[in-house]
């Protein structure tokens, strides 16, 4: 059996709970359902979080708000999602029923796309393998997606061909990623939402063999988060997103190759654009949901890693490097996870306490046809839980687990976020119905509260450490260009990370420990680091110089141009 491994995705967890672990005891012992008194929310801060839009029959409809929330201020011209929607077309079959797809074209402010553009075709991005795809297209899919480093068209001639014939695509991407804002709107399709999900765990798939650590990191986190997907979660559950989560990475991917390709041919100023519109599409994603911020981060330290790229490589010339360093300090900010889980993540988490709290009724019918695994005792006390001061307990957590991610020093985050947690945390269900169990021999608060921790243990220490790296390596990323500005101006690297200052807006530090940056002097060059997740400082070396090692850096020499890609 596989484990829960997040009850924001997980709804129903309450009821499933019980239908997964198989007969029990309760059917010589059945209990009326008509004895269940509906579950009465208190509306309040403290345990909603929010005290509307509410329902018609008086609960929170956290749903609507998120739309509310995600769409104020929004329109067709600002929205990247418009962007990526008239480039990539309309949406397959399978994503939405019929009246999904009508709100969420009215939500979005567009009539439907139809089935072929009135000017031109849609784009399409290579493809590896699937239905229709051809030998030619396969091999320049291989290319395509192997590409780690610069190039120039003489060595991949058919590709650079290819990449030339989306450039009408290409352009329009970065121009559109001059838009303020994203969003997607939410809707409810079931149809959609199991589409969705077979598609998110093909490209979180794909994440899982890149050769970007993040993409790597992500895939890990997000193959847990949506593994077991309920097919029939609460409303905010539900994947609302549309293909464009992915279709933007497909997006970055191309610009990837265009940069590099402009990098190897030394095009460096239409190179610095292609970058920088990945970093905007990145930032963009991040003002989504869970999946949406995960990839936006992602996408935005791909460009981080084509920033140095750029530098090195491309040996990036005084004026040029100045302006890049402006345009990086110029970009909007990207989402904090603090942020995400404050606002969206709490809400998911409400939404399938709420949708739980609601449906006592099915539990009870789970028990009297046997299946729950409990005795009589334990499932009226079960049904006694003060779902209102469940919520209020998650709601408690979740103020106290943003404030630890707003630590600037990673341990004490650490540290703050596994207080939070229980001190005896169940690996799978079996051992969280055995905790409940025995919860359900306390007092009903105690049980109250037990529920509140057990919907609150699945979202710890899951977003901070896919957030810090990325954190780390942007200001890598700010220091290199400044050192490099440095040896232009002085003739030679500076020896100190002081020495810096004058040359940037903002001083650089180490996402880790909220100190600065460490810059080393190395034969011919410097080296700029941060200590990574371990917290150790192993002296500017990286996990390709040793299987313990994991600083984020930056090696500067006049003799290699190669950046290092932890």
């Amino acid at each position: 059996m596989k484990p829960f491994v997040c009850v924001c995705l997980f709804p129903t967890m309450f009821v499933a709970l019980f239908a997964m672990l198989g007969t029990g005891v309760g059917c010589q012992n059945k209990i009326d359902p008509a004895s269940v008194p509906p579950f009465v929310l208190r509306v309040e801060e403290s345990v909603t979080d929010i005290v509307q839009p509410l329902t018609d029959d008086g609960f929170i409809d956290y749903l609507e708000a998120a739309n509310l929330r995600h769409s104020q201020g929004v329109t067709p011209e600002t929205n990247w999602e418009v962007v990526v929607r008239s480039a990539f077309g309309p949406r397959p079959e399978a994503a939405f029923d019929e009246s999904a797809e009508r709100q969420y074209y009215q939500r979005l402010g567009i009539p439907p796309l139809r089935e072929k553009p009135t000017d031109g075709e849609y784009f399409y991005s290579l493809r590896l393998s699937g239905e229709g795809v051809t030998e030619n297209e396969e091999r320049l899919a291989g290319e395509f997606h192997d590409l780690k480093a610069p190039w120039r068209g003489e060595s991949l001639p058919e590709l650079a061909m290819w990449l030339e014939r989306q450039s009408k695509h290409t352009d329009s991407f970065v121009a559109g990623s001059q838009v303020t804002r994203y969003y997607a709107p939410y809707v409810m399709s079931e149809q959609g939402h199991i589409a969705k999900l077979r598609s998110l765990r093909r490209l979180w798939g794909a994440f899982e063999t890149s050769s970007d650590k993040t993409e790597r990191l992500a895939a890990g986190i997000a193959s847990s988060l949506f593994a077991d997907l309920d097919e029939h979660p609460a409303p905010l559950s539900r994947i609302h997103v549309t293909e464009s989560s992915g279709q933007s990475r497909q997006v970055a991917r191309l610009l990837s190759a265009r940069a590099r390709l402009r990098i190897g041919e030394r095009d460096l100023d239409n190179a610095r654009e292609d970058i920088l519109a990945i970093h905007r599409i990145g930032r963009l994603l991040s003002q989504g949901m869970l999946e949406e911020w995960i990839l936006g981060i992602a996408l935005d330290d791909m460009a981080c890693l084509l920033d140095l790229e750029l530098l090195t490589f491309g040996n990036l010339p005084k004026e040029e490097t100045l302006q890049h360093l402006k345009d990086l300090d110029r970009l909007p900010p990207l989402r904090s996870a603090a942020d995400q889980i404050d606002v969206d993540d709490r809400h998911v988490a409400l939404d399938a306490m709420q949708y739980a709290a609601r449906r006592r009724k099915e539990i009870v019918q789970l028990f009297n046809a046997g299946q729950s695994g409990i005795d009589r005792q334990t499932m009226k006390a079960i049904l006694s839980i003060d779902w209102n001061e469940a919520m209020r307990v998650l709601n408690d957590k979740f103020d106290k687990y943003v404030a630890a991610l707003e630590e600037d020093d990673f341990r004490k985050a650490l540290d703050a976020m596994k207080g939070l947690g229980s001190p005896q945390r169940a690996s799978d269900d079996a051992e969280r119905l055995e905790q409940m169990k025995v919860a359900a021999r306390g007092s009903i608060e105690e049980l109250s509260q037990f529920m509140g921790q057990l919907y609150f243990d699945k979202y710890a220490h899951i977003l901070p450490k896919i957030e810090r790296r990325p954190q780390a390596r942007r200001e890598v990323v700010r220091a290199a260009y400044a050192a490099h500005l440095f040896r232009l101006q002085e003739g030679i690297y500076p020896t100190s990370i002081d020495e810096l200052t004058p040359i940037l807006v903002d001083p650089v530090s180490d996402r880790y420990t909220g100190k600065p940056l460490l810059l080393k002097s190395i034969e011919g060059g410097i080296v700029i680091y941060s200590v990574g997740e371990n917290l150790i400082d192993d002296g500017g070396q990286t996990y390709t110089d040793g299987s313990d090692k994991d600083d984020i850096l930056i090696r500067l020499t006049e003799a290699s141009s190669e950046p290092v890609k932890p």
